[in-house]
């Protein structure tokens, strides 16, 4: 139940077992809360006026153009004046405006369409709470965002639908779940990634292309990386995984400009050649209970010097399949803890004749391990 008071309405969203209650009042303020971690987030925002409405007839309605709103930061409304619950912002609605310099879109659980915001030239977006569905192309081409925020919803991202985006964008994710679908944010002009608390898949070719970005930080998350998911992406970039849980496809990150790669938490995958051909990558730390590296996972990342997998812990799964590390011909130095480890043919093979193999606190050569493990 509802009570309505102009264009300007207040949302408390709270559970109720298996319902969902939502109230109003009229101090201009939105929350919302996140069923899947029963998380409330309160945001201080006012509704903006004069948008463009088309009435379905049935108690909902379309955002079909910006109308008479002057507003430079548009936060979206979930009901039009008359009281009909949005259920679309259509195709178009806000594309091509340069007098726009934010998009705030709360609580909104409905449909983007395909090109809604394209070309626009925002320069921050923030959407926050519910579980909207961002179609093909929605924000395709905001080549002046600099800021992109998503916290506390859900993610249902179309391929395509923040193509060729940015200018220099942050893009952060937080206390988000859902599926970012192939291609999202290919070919992007994005500076950095930032995830935190969430759980998300990540699928094939969803930033390949980004090759501006310094930095990606993830903490307490489970990530699932598609093929391409990253490919070629970066500028002698800075990628910690931090408490996460990462399974990557094959190929994830191949040809990547990375400076440096940390990973801690319980579990580690690769596909196969997931990291292969990252030319700038100098350090490699992974400290995790399970570690799985598939074949070539590494191969010719010619600048490696370091790897330390887990070194300082003594119950450990650890499993590096063949030629993973193969052609890293700087790698001198590594280090491998204790607990079942499983190596497979070649691991190391044309890796640096300086090179020093610590396994278990037991010292190899590359040649003793050419066909695995010794027993």
């Amino acid at each position: 139940m509802a009570e309505k008071s102009g264009n300007n309405v207040t949302q408390t969203v709270s559970e109720s077992n298996d319902d969902t209650v939502v109230t109003a009042g009229t101090d201009n303020t939105a929350s919302d809360k996140t069923t899947d971690k029963n998380i409330t987030v309160s945001t201080d925002v006012k509704f903006s006026e004069g948008l463009e409405f088309e009435s379905n007839g049935d108690g909902t309605c379309s955002i079909v153009g910006v109308g008479n709103c002057n507003d430079k930061d548009v936060v979206i409304p979930n009901e039009s004046p008359e009281g009909d619950k949005v259920t679309l912002i259509k195709e178009y609605s806000f594309s091509d405006l340069d007098s726009i310099n934010s998009v705030t879109i709360v609580n909104y659980s409905e449909k983007i369409d395909k090109r809604a915001f394209q070309y626009n030239e925002m320069k921050k977006l923030n959407i926050l709470g519910g579980n909207p569905k961002v179609d093909k192309s929605a924000f395709s081409s905001c080549e002046e965002l600099e800021e992109i925020h998503f916290e506390k919803c859900g993610v249902d991202f179309k391929e395509y639908s923040f193509y060729g985006c940015g200018n220099n964008a942050v893009v952060d994710f937080k206390e988000c779940n859902g599926t970012i679908d192939e291609r999202t944010f290919q070919d992007s002009n994005i500076s950095s990634i930032a995830i935190s608390d969430c759980n998300l898949e990540i699928e094939q070719s969803a930033f390949s292309g980004c090759d501006k970005i310094v930095s990606i930080q993830a903490s307490n998350s489970t990530l699932d990386i598609g093929e391409y998911g990253f490919y070629g992406v970066g500028s002698d970039a800075v990628v910690e995984f931090t408490d996460c849980s990462i399974a990557m496809d094959d190929r994830s990150f191949q040809d990547s400009s990375i400076g440096k790669l940390t990973v801690t938490g319980e579990k580690f995958t690769t596909g196969k050649s997931s990291f292969s051909s990252c030319e700038d990558l100098t350090e490699l730390l992974i400290d995790c209970a399970t570690v799985d590296l598939d074949e070539y996972a590494f191969y010719g990342c010619e600048s490696l010097k370091s790897l330390s997998i887990s070194k300082d812990k003594n119950d450990t799964n650890i499993k590096i399949d063949n030629r993973a590390f193969q052609d890293c011909e700087k790698l001198e130095d590594v280090t491998i803890g204790n607990g079942e480890i499983e190596l497979g043919d070649s691991v190391f093979a044309d890796c640096s004749e300086k090179i020093k193999i610590t396994i278990a606190g037991k010292n190899y050569s590359a040649d003793e391990l050419s066909e695995g493990l010794p027993q």
